[in-house]
C-alpha cells in the first residue's frame, strides 16, 4: 500500500515519467503481458468493456499529461491497430470487442442501404481507387 501511494506522488510530482509506448498491465486481461507474445490478452479486459459501456465514448486524450504522456499511448495503440502486419490480431481483438459489448449480435454482414453514411464512404473509396488506377 505505502508503495503504491509512493508511486502515486512520484508520478504527480514528476519523479517518475512514463513513456506513452509503456502500456500499462491494465490494458491485458488478467493484467498479464506475454512479451513473447504481446498480442495475448491486449485490450481484453473487464474494465476496459465496463469502461466503454459507461461511458459510451471515446475518452478524451491530452497532449500536456507529462505524467503518463497519453498523446504517445493513444498514438501508440493506434499505430498497431493500424500496422497491415498485425491485420489477423486486430480482427481477432475486433471481433473479441463486438462479441463483449454485443453478445446477441448475429456477425453476419448486413446489407447497406444504398444512401448511407458508410456506402456513401465505400464508394467514394472505391471512385478513389479507380481513379487511381487508370492515372498510373
Amino acid at each position: 500500500m505505502l508503495t503504491s501511494i509512493r508511486t502515486k506522488q512520484n508520478l504527480q510530482s514528476g519523479v517518475i515519467s512514463i513513456s506513452g509506448d509503456q502500456w500499462p498491465l491494465l490494458l491485458y486481461a488478467n493484467k498479464a503481458y506475454d512479451p513473447d507474445d504481446p498480442w495475448n490478452g491486449l485490450l481484453r479486459t473487464r474494465l476496459l468493456i465496463n469502461v466503454f459501456k459507461l461511458l459510451g465514448a471515446i475518452l478524451v486524450f491530452s497532449h500536456t499529461d507529462t505524467a503518463t504522456n497519453s498523446e504517445t499511448f493513444y498514438h501508440s495503440l493506434l499505430d498497431l491497430l493500424e500496422d497491415p502486419d498485425e491485420q489477423g490480431e486486430v480482427t481477432d481483438l475486433l471481433v473479441w470487442w463486438n462479441r463483449q459489448i454485443f453478445p446477441t449480435s448475429s456477425a453476419a454482414k448486413r446489407t447497406l442501404k444504398i444512401n448511407s453514411t458508410l456506402s456513401k464512404i465505400r464508394q467514394k473509396r472505391t471512385a478513389l481507387k479507380g481513379t487511381t488506377t487508370s492515372n498510373s
